[in-house]
Order: C-alpha cells, then structure tokens, then sequence
C-alpha cells in the first residue's frame, strides 16, 4: 500500500495545516500494518515449512521401515512398533509447526485489527472542517 492508497484510505488530504503531522502518523500506520502483513505472511511460512519437513520424515520413515523389513526376515513385530512411534512423531511434529505458525498468523490479525481500531479513532487523521459562525 502506497502513501496515496494510505491517506485516501484514512481520508486524509495533504493541503491541511499539519501535513508534517499527519505524513508521521501516516508512515507510521503503514509500517504497522506492513509487519502485521509479514506477521501473517511468516505465520503461513512455518505451517508450510512444518507441512514439509512432515513429508520428508514420513518419506524417511518408509524407507527405513522398508529396510528394516527386508533386514528382518523372520517377521518380528517390534520393528512394526518402532515404526508406529515414528509415525506418531511425525504427527506431534506437524501439530507442533501448525500450531505455532497459526499461533504467529493469529498475532498479525489482531494487529491489524488493533491498527484498524486505532486509524478509525485517530485525531490526528481527521480533516480540519471549517467552522461556521
């Protein structure tokens, strides 16, 4: 979002008195809600990443169940429990990713939400009216 999107979004014109004020507050506004975006933006990152980093575990799992299986010819189940225990890790492990990266992008929303509150409520963005006597 531009400068002129920003103040035209706010309702705010340049030609006013405080233009220097209203530029600072402006800015201000802007890079607030440029981290709340990177804020959610991250937060999908890490669920994505979690997403995979779970696939190349499950991958890894197969294979060395597959060697494993091959390896034991005699049809011994712990290796079927070994295997069970990855598979549950690689599941702990995907919540545990989901969840943090929800947890960020939640973060971001309620910044925006904040901001949205506070540019709605801000004195300073408001035009100057002419009063009438």
């Amino acid at each position: 979002m531009n400068q002129e999107e920003l103040s035209s979004v706010l309702g705010v014109s340049n030609d006013t008195e405080s233009a220097k004020d209203t530029s600072f507050v402006v800015s201000r506004y802007k890079d607030a809600y440029t981290l709340s975006e990177s804020a959610v933006g991250f937060g999908s990152l890490i669920k994505v990443f979690g997403w995979i980093v779970a696939v190349i575990m499950f991958l890894a799992v197969l294979i060395t169940a597959g060697a494993s299986a091959g390896e034991h010819s005699s049809g011994e189940t712990a290796s079927g429990g070994l295997v069970l225990i990855k598979l549950v890790a690689v599941v702990i492990q995907l919540l545990v990713f989901y969840i943090f990266g929800t947890l960020v992008g939640a973060v971001g929303h309620i910044l925006r939400a904040t901001l949205d509150s506070a540019v709605t409520s801000a004195q300073l963005l408001e035009e100057k009216k002419p009063q009438n006597n």
